[in-house]
């Protein structure tokens, strides 16, 4: 690491804004800088720079730090980093000496410190490093760390320049969260997004690949909102794929899926056939899996909280670290999500089944004609869909999936409305499915003679905090 200034050619002679000549040269420096590298550092650790693909084996239990021994300047360094100048007027306990300063670095910090010093000196970053992901990451942890902008900004534009690999991608979503209050970091893993957006709309390149996928590529995949899934269901038994493939001890699984599993799947939404395979789901720690599953009752159950979560969830739509709040929000998905409540006593004859539409959404489908479809429920042992038309009126459709058996449902269709804000019965009857004829159940006018402009205005009473509230409750006959 020592580089003494008479034994170095001046690199950047001519370059104004370049105190490289000074680097390490006693003639130039009022400090000492004394750098104890470890292999294991928790205060660095909680600061965020993590060791990545470089955690050395180390037989000796007793390893002893090795230090090596800089000349600096202290206003150079302080020009560039407040953390520096903290150091050096004696903010920090590590500056109780004027004449030598001690800091602590980790060994897998030692190549990125080095360069960051260069870099505070005036010295481009090398292309060794501009030309590596793992380099450029590295680096712009420890400029983060202490508090380099303009190293951190040059990592980052560096970083934009290279092409995203299947290989180093996972390194995006792996920066600690005190970095991604950067726009430009934030610009970064969005464009990490777009390139598995784009690499697995093919989703059976997805399945193939699962196993091979950190856990921090999976998490943001499977967890955001855009999740191209028919089901919630389906997102879960991806989840436990990837979990058994990827981690084939118990023990180790188990701990896996705790991390994750919570912040991907959006079990409120979830049918309760579902909900009851997570209770019996020998890969779940069993506590977490009652937690989960009481959380997702309780909030089918409770219309008042579906409310507050949707509001909420509306005004913290930009905040990708809301993890409570979203996952009881509902996805974008091209269907609707249900829920779904089967009474005890009803043999799995009957279902309630719940299921909203945000006013956006609305005015979308009024204004460019759209339908929409629900998720798939189950009835008896006949799944079923439903259909959102946007003609005119609000039209709703009823019809099980292919093939199905000929089957008579009685049904009741309510909307929650203001000021009340309770279910009301808009239409009821009974229905034969015959598939050799009659296969949809069409009601063709919901709201009677409310249009679709009437029905999205701004005083219509059937808006709750933004959201339609819509309910079907079926029984077999």
């Amino acid at each position: 690491m020592s580089n003494p200034g008479g034994k170095r050619k001046m690199e950047h002679e001519g370059d104004e804004d370049s105190f490289q000549f000074a680097f390490n040269d006693p003639q130039f420096s009022d400090r000492m800088l004394h750098i104890e590298i470890t292999s294991v550092d928790s205060d660095s650790m909680a600061n965020g720079v993590q060791n990545h693909k470089r955690k050395r084996k180390r037989d000796d239990e007793s390893y002893e730090p090795r230090v090596e021994r800089l000349h600096v300047s202290s206003v150079i360094l302080s020009l560039k980093s407040p953390f520096f100048r903290k150091l050096f007027s004696n903010g920090m306990k590590e500056s109780d000496s004027k004449s030598e300063t001690a800091i602590k670095i980790l060994d897998s910090e030692e190549a990125p410190f080095m360069e960051l010093l260069h870099h505070i000196y005036g010295r481009k970053l090398s292309s060794a490093t501009t030309k590596s992901y793992d380099a450029l990451f590295d680096l712009l942890m420890t400029a983060d760390k202490f508090q380099v902008v303009s190293c951190t900004k040059d990592c980052i534009k560096h970083l934009l320049e290279l092409k995203i690999t299947i290989e180093s991608v996972s390194r995006y979503f792996e920066l600690p969260s005190c970095l991604m209050m950067n726009a430009e970091v934030r610009a970064l893993r969005g464009a990490a997004i777009r390139y598995l957006e784009n690499r697995y709309r093919d989703l059976s390149l997805l399945k193939e690949e699962l196993p091979n996928l950190p856990m921090a590529v999976i998490a943001v995949l499977l967890g955001r909102d855009e999740a191209p899934f028919s089901s919630e269901g389906e997102i879960y038994d991806l989840v436990l794929e990837w979990g058994r493939k990827r981690y084939p001890g118990l023990e180790q699984r188990r701990e896996a899926l705790g991390l994750c599993i919570a912040r991907i799947v959006r079990f409120p939404y979830m049918t309760c056939d579902k909900l009851r395979e997570v209770l019996t789901c020998h890969d779940l720690d069993h506590d977490l899996a009652i937690s989960i599953v009481n959380d997702a009752l309780i909030f089918k159950m409770e219309p008042s909280s579906q409310d507050t979560n949707s509001s909420n969830n509306n005004n913290n739509n930009n905040n990708n670290n809301n993890n409570n709040n979203r996952r009881f929000s509902r996805r974008t998905s091209d269907c609707i999500p249900v829920r779904m409540i089967e009474p005890e006593e009803s043999n799995k004859r009957s279902v309630v089944v719940y299921f909203d539409l945000p006013r956006e959404e609305c005015v979308n489908m009024c204004n460019l004609g759209i339908n929409r479809y629900s998720q798939e429920f189950q009835l008896g042992k006949q799944k079923f869909f439903l259909r959102i038309g946007s003609r005119v009126y609000f039209t709703l459709e009823l019809t099980p999936r292919e093939p199905f058996t000929d089957i008579e449902v009685m049904y009741v269709f309510s909307v929650r409305r203001m000021p009340r804000e309770g279910f009301v019965i808009k239409r009821s009857g009974t229905f034969p499915f015959i598939s050799s004829k009659r296969r949809t159940l069409c009601i063709s006018s919901l709201f009677g003679k409310t249009t679709w402009p009437s029905l999205i205005a701004s005083d219509s009473p059937f808006f709750i905090n933004g959201m339609l509230h819509l309910k079907a409750e079926l029984t077999i006959k």
